[in-house]
């Protein structure tokens, strides 16, 4: 009999662990925004391609969505679309940020790094945005959402842009 105790509560424990975490990954990371890299083109059913960083909100708030503009080594910048304000402003020093509604996405263009000739083709292209629910609840500050691509991937992506490769 003490031995069925124990392994009632052996189970339990188990099962009181599994549920604690579920309710930790549901309220931390299941409405968490997702950021991908895309190569699309320009115009629907047009060559010149365009790459953009394509940013998901899942939840039933609205994000702000934020980043550093200005050109760095191995790094993209971020414009908000093909306006040539925005890309300036991509590329001067500062921040920038746009609203991401509920259950929607939002691409933003991604400009090559200056130094997108040198770098090799197993490195990676990279950029960080922080994002943050408009209305928080209990967590106020900006979180960070890293995205990474290595060259050799852009290359088949985008050829045109970033070289075919050899």
């Amino acid at each position: 009999m003490e031995t069925l105790w124990d392994t009632i509560q052996g189970v339990g424990a188990i099962v009181g662990l599994a549920t604690g975490l579920f309710v930790l990954w549901d309220r931390v990371f299941r409405f968490s925004p997702t950021a991908i890299v895309v190569v699309r083109p320009l115009l629907p059913g047009g060559m010149p391609k365009g790459t953009y960083l394509q940013i998901s909100n899942p939840s039933d708030r609205p994000i702000i969505v934020s980043w550093r503009a200005g050109m760095r080594p191995n790094e993209f910048s971020i414009a908000e679309d093909h306006q040539t304000r925005s890309i300036v402003a991509a590329l001067l020093e500062g921040g920038r940020s746009t609203v991401i509604d509920p259950a929607s996405h939002r691409e933003l263009l991604l400009l090559k790094p200056s130094n997108v000739d040198v770098i090799d083709p197993d490195n990676t292209i990279e950029c960080e945005i922080y994002w943050r629910y408009a209305q928080p609840k209990i967590w106020k500050r900006d979180r960070r959402l890293s995205v990474a691509i290595s060259k050799r991937s852009m290359m088949i992506l985008d050829p045109d842009d970033y070289g075919a490769l050899d």
